[in-house]
């Protein structure tokens, strides 16, 4: 009923407007004038400025209030010939909406982060908001709308806090792929000096690549001041209050938009957006945004993104694995410590794993720690880690298309076909069939050693 109310307003105004039939084509040009002009700045300030300052429940009852007082002012016209029935239904309208905005119930903010789309087969019984919440079992601390996204913070029974963005979990207080994405490139570049962080998230990753004493200056870049606040006020004692370290300079924008019109250029680039499918940050995930990455590298820098394969059908983590090979001259991919994830190296030089800058770094208290947590304790444990490198990930990737700008392929086919439970099985016995003996990438082995 509202929408067919909104369609036959057009029309409706147009005839107001119109006095004779003669008016009529300036008054439909004048009506669609004003309506293209209203559309536009009603977009931009529910966007920009309603959504963010007062949420999206309460921008729907403004809205609501808004047809309410233009329908009762159309109505004071409807009955020129009756002066009471000029005012007292109007009023009547405009009573009985005041009263609907403040008896409205709130939304169940659990159940509207919930997730459903990726979370279906967790709530395949529930039959109502109590079930749901009973499966979800956990507590929200910080929720907030902002132009584009749905910011959750949520405490779970078993400790863990989840950073949640439009009901998909995309961080935790502690997860092995966050730190070792950090970790990973600066040990293979020890002496890297600049960084470049695309997604800030919970800061977990921030906070590894400040635990390496060589980097001196790291550009942290993230589009939502939710996440930078859910990151700073509820994961700092994760993370070591990683936003607040002097070295990191926080930019809040777009990561295509700062890889394409900044002049700067780093030692090392780390990607870390959400799923390669999520709208927005698939545009990561492009060959284009992969030459935008490289454009910003210095020449003996190192490039790492997360390649998070939950969901993800195997074919299309091969598109992604060849979109990367085609960008760089020399690539790798690693294995976390989990199942759940892969993470691509990328440089125009040749991969040489200095096993002494390893034990190296293992000799800092506090990266031996670190890395410790993520199963990092010796230079053997970092090379075995190294699954699928040169040729093989040539032979790994033949025949698979390449994800761009213009197909997005990866955005859009993978929705409908990612969630088969055994795909993340065939991803590892793909990179697993060509996995290369890693130590032949190895330099700097001590005297004797093999």
């Amino acid at each position: 009923v509202p929408t067919l109310g909104m369609g036959a307003l057009f029309p409706l105004l147009a005839r107001a407007v119109a006095r004779t039939l003669k008016d009529a084509a300036r008054a439909v040009g004048d009506t669609y004038t004003v309506n293209a002009v209203g559309t536009i700045l009603g977009a931009a300030l529910t966007g920009f400025v309603l959504v963010p300052w007062i949420g999206l429940r309460q921008s729907i009852l403004a809205a609501s209030g808004i047809y309410v007082v233009v329908g009762a002012a159309y109505l004071t016209q409807a009955f020129r010939a009756s002066p009471v029935r000029r005012f007292a239904l109007p009023a009547a309208a405009v009573t009985l909406a005041i009263l609907m905005v403040r008896v409205a119930p709130d939304w169940d903010r659990s159940v509207l982060t919930s997730g459903v789309y990726v979370n279906a087969p967790r709530y395949a019984t529930a039959r109502t908001p109590e079930q749901m919440r009973e499966r979800m079992q956990q507590s929200i601390v910080y929720y907030k709308e902002g132009e584009a996204e749905v910011v959750t913070v949520v405490d779970q029974p078993d400790g863990q806090r989840r950073l949640v963005i439009n009901g998909k979990t995309d961080a935790v207080s502690f997860h092995p792929t966050q730190n070792w994405l950090g970790h990973l490139p600066l040990v293979l570049r020890p002496q890297a000096r600049s960084v470049l962080l695309l997604g800030v998230g919970s800061g977990n990753t921030l906070g590894s690549i400040e635990e390496h004493r060589n980097v001196e200056h790291i550009d942290a870049l993230e589009i939502s001041r939710g996440v930078v606040h859910a990151a700073r006020t509820y994961f700092g004692r994760y993370t070591g209050n990683a936003l607040d370290d002097p070295r990191a300079n926080l930019i809040l924008g777009d990561g295509r938009l700062h890889l394409r019109h900044s002049a700067r250029t780093y030692d090392v680039i780390v990607s870390q957006p959400s799923n390669p499918w999520i709208a927005g940050a698939a545009a990561l995930f492009t060959r284009e945004s992969f030459v935008a990455m490289r454009e910003r590298l210095n020449p003996d820098g190192v490039a790492c993104i997360w390649v998070q394969i939950l969901n993800m059908p195997a074919e299309n983590i091969r598109i992604l694995a060849r979109t990367w090979a085609d960008v760089w001259a020399h690539t790798s991919v690693w294995r976390p410590r989990g199942q759940d994830a892969l993470l691509f190296i990328g440089a125009q030089t040749p991969l040489a794993i200095d096993v002494d800058a390893v034990r190296r770094k293992l000799e800092d208290p506090r990266l031996r720690e670190s890395l410790g947590r993520i199963g990092i304790d010796s230079p053997e444990a970092f090379v075995d880690k190294l699954l699928v490198a040169g040729d093989r990930m040539q032979a790994a990737t033949r025949g698979a298309i390449i994800n761009t700008d213009d197909n997005s392929r990866i955005e859009y086919d993978t929705p409908p076909n990612g969630m088969a439970p055994d795909e993340s099985r065939r991803v590892w016995a793909l990179f697993q069939a060509h996995r290369v003996d890693p130590w032949q990438y190895v330099v700097n082995l001590p005297a004797g050693g093999e």
